[in-house]
C-alpha cells in the first residue's frame, strides 16, 4: 500500500515540493492539541510537507488506517548522515522518500522506536512519511519523530538563498515577456509555460536569471519537471552576468543528456551531448546541483557528477533558471532553489 501512497503524492502533490525558506516556513510544534497533528490536514503530501527543522521533534497522530504524515527536511550538502527516530503507541511505519516519491530508507525496529539510519548523497528537499503499518491507528495516543542532520564538515552550511514558491511570492519575476512566455508562481511551484515552438537545430527558450544576490562561490539545487511537452527540457544558468556572458547547464528530459555550455561576449561554446541514465525521462523531477569553488564546476543530476571541470571564465554571477523546447511550446516546473556556500573537496 505504501508504494501507491508515496506515487499518489507524486502525482498529486508533489510534482516539486516547495521549499520553506527560513522567514516563512511553518516548522513542527511538539505539542498539537489531542488529534492534532503539527500540520492540518490532509498533510500527506509532498507540497503539504510539514517542515521539521534542525535537531527539532514533532508530535503527531495516525487518526485512521489510512492516514499518512508528511514532513520536509532540508539537507545542505553532499554526503550527509540522516537519523530519523519515531517512538509511537502503535504498530507504525516511517518511510524517507527522496524528490521523486522514491523510498530510500525505511524504519527498522530498534530500543522501543522505528529508526532509520543512511547517507543522503545530494542535498536538496527530502521527505520524511509516517504511516500504520498494519491498520493501526489512535487520535488520541501521538507519536514523537526526531530527525538530525551530521554534516560531513565542521559546520552546518549557512543559506544564501532559498525560495519556496509560495502563492504570491516575491522573490520571481511573474507576468509575460516579450515572446509571450508566462512566468507564474502556481501550487508552491514557478511555472514556464512556452509559447514558443523550437526545432531540433534551433530550440526555443525562455528563462529568468535572477536569483538570489551575486555569488562567487557556492552549491546550488533546483529541481525541475517538464510537466507538459514532448521535446523539451530545463536549463539551470549561473555566475550569469548578462545574456552574453553565463554559464549555463542544459537537460533533455526526453532523450537523457546533458551539456554544460557558456557564453563569452556573446560566443556560445560547451561540451559535447553526454547521454546518462540519471536523468529521468519519464515525466518525474530531475534535480540539478551546480557547485563552483574557484575555478571548479561540478554539474550532478539527480545523484550522478556529469560534469567536473576547470575553467575561469567568470568568477561570479547570479542564478537562472529556464526552459528550452525542440517542437511544441512547453511547461517546465521548479523547485527547492537553495544556495549554500561549498565545502571543499
Amino acid at each position: 500500500m505504501w508504494l501507491q501512497i508515496a506515487r499518489r503524492a507524486l502525482i498529486v502533490g508533489l510534482s516539486l515540493a516547495p521549499l520553506l525558506s527560513s522567514g516563512l516556513s511553518q516548522p513542527a510544534q511538539a505539542f498539537p492539541a489531542l488529534g492534532q497533528d503539527v500540520c492540518p490536514e490532509p498533510n500527506d503530501t509532498f507540497q503539504a510537507a510539514c517542515y521539521l527543522g534542525p535537531n527539532s521533534d514533532a508530535n503527531g497522530f495516525i487518526s485512521n488506517p489510512n492516514d499518512v504524515d508528511a514532513y520536509r527536511i532540508e539537507v545542505l550538502d553532499f554526503n550527509t548522515d540522516i537519523h530519523v527516530e519515531m517512538k509511537m503507541p502503535l504498530a507504525y511505519k516511517v518511510e524517507l522518500a527522496n524528490w521523486n516519491g522514491d523510498v530510500i530508507a525505511s524504519s527498522a525496529p530498534g530500543q522501543g522506536a522505528e529508526v532509520i539510519d543512511t547517507t543522503l548523497p545530494i542535498p536538496g528537499s527530502y521527505y520524511i512519511f509516517v504511516h500504520s503499518r498494519s491498520g493501526a491507528s489512535s487520535d488520541s495516543q501521538p507519536y514523537n519523530i526526531f530527525r538530525s542532520l551530521s554534516y560531513p564538515g565542521s559546520k552546518i552550511p549557512d543559506i544564501l538563498f532559498s525560495s519556496e514558491f509560495r502563492q504570491g511570492s516575491q522573490e520571481a519575476l511573474t507576468g509575460k515577456n516579450q515572446f509571450g512566455d508566462d512566468f507564474s508562481v502556481d501550487g508552491g511551484r514557478y511555472v514556464i509555460t512556452m509559447k514558443s515552438a523550437g526545432e531540433a537545430e534551433d530550440p526555443s527558450q525562455a528563462w529568468w536569471t535572477g536569483f538570489g544576490p551575486d555569488l562567487t562561490d557556492f552549491t546550488m539545487t533546483a529541481d525541475a519537471r517538464v510537466a507538459n511537452g514532448t521535446d523539451a527540457g530545463a536549463q539551470v544558468f549561473f555566475r550569469f552576468i548578462d545574456n552574453d556572458n553565463t554559464y549555463f547547464v542544459t537537460i533533455d528530459a526526453k532523450d537523457g543528456q546533458v551539456k554544460l555550455s557558456k557564453k563569452v561576449k556573446g560566443e556560445l561554446t560547451g561540451t559535447d551531448w553526454v547521454s546518462t541514465d540519471a536523468v529521468n525521462t519519464g515525466g518525474g523531477v530531475n534535480r540539478v546541483v551546480i557547485r563552483c569553488f574557484h575555478d571548479e564546476i561540478l554539474v550532478n543530476v539527480n545523484g550522478e557528477d556529469i560534469f567536473n571541470v576547470s575553467d575561469d571564465s567568470f568568477t561570479h554571477g547570479r542564478i537562472g533558471i529556464g526552459a528550452v523546447a525542440w517542437d511544441q511550446p512547453p511547461v517546465l516546473n521548479f523547485d527547492n532553489v537553495i544556495i549554500t556556500p561549498p565545502t571543499e573537496g
